[in-house]
């Protein structure tokens, strides 16, 4: 079996994962000159979770950190097909949160928060928020509503975002499942079925699987994957479009996508 490993040249940094973040690390690193080799244990981009997301993106977060990063990323995928004239699904359909009286004071604080890292939130009356959408009202304070909140499409975003990579010198090794990470000297050895990487860094950016993938480096890193169901509804050609709408009280969501509605259920942790 070793007989038939063989070692790539060494890269600079190893890449696990080839899903929205591992292809945007990659195309980050390749446009600084650093050479990047691409794992990936399934046989295209975005075949794990980025692929079986909702495709939500918002600045309605409750932590500094996560509006932050929203903050940074929303303004990429609004302006991606002006600066690289390519489509990647971007809707600002918005995020519609209706809140329940009992959380409506610390869900004003978030929006203080938001507001003050930039980002635009409108805070609604139940009966501006009726405008939207129609829902029972009985239990609610009021609702806020983000308009650069909205969806993208994440395989169009990672297949772009791979393109480019690979423009700039990313080598991307789709098939090839990591099975060892270990210690060489500063660096590291990274073995995916037949291949040997040898590098100085390696980026875990495998998801859901992150912590597997640590634990082959002897590290030990608290994620986990979650099972999440979501479903859509039969056609509905001549339904107005419907926004991102939560229900902060019970994790209940839905939006348009297409002539259906998709919806789901999720408790908004962060």
């Amino acid at each position: 079996m070793q007989g038939r490993v063989r070692t790539l040249a060494a890269a600079d940094v190893v890449v696990v994962g080839a899903g929205i973040m591992g292809a945007s690390v990659a195309l980050q690193l390749a446009d600084r000159g650093v050479g990047v080799v691409v794992l990936e244990r399934e046989s295209a981009p975005a075949m794990g979770s980025t692929g079986k997301s909702a495709a939500g993106v918002r600045v309605q977060f409750t932590t500094a950190a996560n509006v932050g990063l929203s903050m940074a990323s929303l303004p990429v995928f609004r302006g991606f097909e002006d600066v690289h004239g390519m489509g990647i699904g971007y809707r600002d359909i918005g995020y519609l949160l209706l809140v329940p009286t009992d959380r409506w004071a610390a869900h004003l604080e978030s929006v203080a928060l938001q507001r003050a890292l930039g980002a635009p939130v409108e805070v609604l009356s139940v009966e501006e928020a009726l405008t939207h959408v129609d829902f029972d009202p009985e239990g609610l304070a009021g609702a806020t509503f983000g308009p650069w909140d909205g969806v993208v499409d994440p395989h169009m975003v990672t297949a772009a975002w791979v393109a480019q990579g690979r423009a700039l010198g990313v080598e991307y090794r789709f098939g090839h499942p990591v099975t060892e990470i270990r210690r060489q000297g500063d660096g590291w050895i990274v073995k995916a079925g037949d291949t040997l990487v040898s590098c100085a860094s390696v980026v875990n950016a495998a998801g859901a699987w992150s912590g597997g993938v640590a634990a082959l480096a002897g590290l030990h890193v608290p994620v986990l994957p979650k099972r999440i169901q979501i479903f859509l509804s039969a056609p509905r050609p001549a339904a107005a479009s419907v926004p991102m709408t939560i229900d902060v009280g019970s994790g209940v969501y839905l939006r348009s996508e297409g002539d259906r509605l998709l919806f789901g259920l999720d408790n908004l942790s962060e």
